[in-house]
């Protein structure tokens, strides 16, 4: 616990260190309301690549040959980009029967998903710290996984996954895995091809889809070591459901979810400040994800991250002074006719 604590202060100290460097040298001519809102673009780039040098990921994307096209492009145009290197796996393919119809026929995604397994362990090793499994509808935020990982050492037999408390496998191996998405180190990935991949039957046996189950098995043959995926307030970082409609349905996928949310939010937030990952997005939502995320904002709101930042600059009574100075700048007519 101690040695976690102090990581995770490292990890603080050295992400508010690249936001004061670049502070500094934002100019000096311009006022404070232009320096203030030069701030959060250029340092979210810093850290963001400063994430993207340290924190290497291969991301695999588990999609369906009905899928391929329509899904993988839009994670290719959305969070896809800000993984290190990324691949997608086919589970089947489309063929013609006999009477000229189209037919999906799927193979068994544990199999596909070892052999795949198998030549990223030949191929990655020296330039990949950590190898992340999802599926077509996940949306995953790379930058706070990244940051979520970086106290870890990728040379430890380490994993991250949703905890299924009702799962059997879960209950009987402590290993938690699945749920649209789960991270292996390349410790843990090295161990399982040269450990448990020659003698996969002894833990394997089922064929099917249940992949994260049936790897999370075998795992606990290797004692993984469990990331915990929540944050300081006891809240999932990996949401196991879309918190957006999918314009496909025009429904929600899990009512229950957002019945929960709308209960809840009136009292406390019921999700962490800093996801890692959803679930059960489709394309569609996956574009409004991306907006959402990385493009609109919201007038005076801040990241905990950022205020953090700010109060070695700037008291309450400054970041006051420079929010209206910026409304003003943005609203002068209405500012004048006040005046007046």
């Amino acid at each position: 616990m101690t040695t976690k604590l102090v990581s995770s202060f490292l990890t603080i100290f050295i992400l508010h260190l690249i936001s004061i460097i670049n502070l500094y040298q934002v100019s000096t001519n311009i006022n404070d309301a232009e320096k203030y809102k030069l701030i959060n673009d250029d340092v979210f780039k810093q850290i963001s690549k400063e994430l993207y040098n340290k924190i290497k990921i291969f991301c695999i994307v588990l999609t369906k040959p009905e899928h391929r096209i329509i899904r993988v492009n839009a994670l290719k145009t959305t969070w896809l980009k800000r993984c290190n290197k990324y691949k997608y796996i086919v589970t089947g393919k489309i063929r013609k029967s006999k009477k000229g119809k189209r037919q999906t026929v799927y193979f068994p995604i544990k199999n596909i998903l070892l052999t795949t397994i198998k030549e990223l362990y030949k191929e990655h090793t020296s330039d990949i710290h950590w190898f992340l499994i999802v599926d077509d509808t996940s949306y995953v935020v790379m930058e706070n996984l990244r940051y979520m990982l970086y106290p870890y050492n990728p040379n430890e037999t380490l994993s991250v996954g949703f905890d299924i408390k009702s799962s059997p496998y879960i209950k009987s191996t402590g290993t938690l895995l699945s749920h649209g998405s789960y991270l292996l180190s390349i410790a843990a990935l090295q161990k399982f091809v040269t450990e448990v991949l020659p003698n996969i039957e002894d833990c394997s046996t089922k064929e099917g889809n249940d992949d994260d189950f049936e790897i999370s098995k075998c795992l606990s043959q290797i004692n993984v070591q469990h990331i915990d995926s929540k944050d300081d307030f006891g809240y999932d970082k990996i949401i196991k459901s879309s918190l957006v409609p999918n314009s496909e349905r025009c429904e929600f996928v899990d009512s229950e979810v957002f019945q929960a949310l709308g209960r809840t939010l009136s009292s406390k937030p019921t999700y962490a400040e800093y996801p890692i990952s959803f679930h059960n997005i489709r394309q569609d939502a996956q574009y409004a994800m991306e907006y959402f995320l990385y493009h609109a904002s919201i007038i005076g709101k801040q990241s905990s991250f950022f205020k953090n930042v700010y109060e070695k600059f700037f008291t309450n009574e400054e970041l006051e002074k420079i929010a209206i100075e910026e409304i003003m700048h943005l609203a002068p007519l209405y500012v004048m006719e006040k005046e007046k």
